[in-house]
């Protein structure tokens, strides 16, 4: 069986849960970022609360829910330890005691990269039945990116 997208993946397993590394509320946001302004975000819209109200909304058409960590995104702050995200995705694990673990390969983006050096080190701990890496569509193509952080995997 293939998917096209983790959408396809959570659509044909309902009551999954996303667990969300960055969806914790900054302090105090800084001026807009390029990336909020691009989203049509104004200064001061509380962008958090905006993006887990169509995290939600999406997650529900597919029948699964959302599990959002307390880490600001690295772009409203201080980037967090990949030890601290690891520990926290650690108590995740420990808590839902899933299945099967589907994780991002973090190939670009250094909050990405960041996300998947913790779920690499929090699965290795756990060792679910089954374990899928997934990596993002249109960044797999860049040439030696994937084969860069498999290697991570070994």
């Amino acid at each position: 069986m293939g998917f096209l997208s983790c959408g396809d993946l959570l659509a044909q397993n309902p009551r999954s849960v996303v667990v969300t590394a960055f969806a914790g509320r900054p302090s105090a946001y800084p001026p807009r970022t390029s990336w909020d302004e691009r989203g049509g975000f104004d200064d001061g819209a509380d962008v958090v609360a905006a993006r887990q109200q169509e995290d939600e909304r999406a997650l529900t058409m597919l029948g699964a829910r959302p599990h959002w960590l307390s880490f600001p995104d690295p772009q409203y702050g201080p980037r967090p330890l990949s030890t601290d995200v690891a520990g926290a995705l650690s108590t995740v694990l420990d808590t839902m005691t899933p299945d099967v673990v589907a994780m991002p390969l973090g190939i670009f983006h250094d909050d990405h990269t960041l996300t998947g050096d913790a779920a690499i080190d929090a699965v290795r701990v756990h060792r679910p039945p089954i374990w899928l890496v997934y990596a993002d569509a249109i960044y797999r193509r860049v040439p030696d990116l994937v084969h860069r952080r498999l290697r991570r995997l070994n």
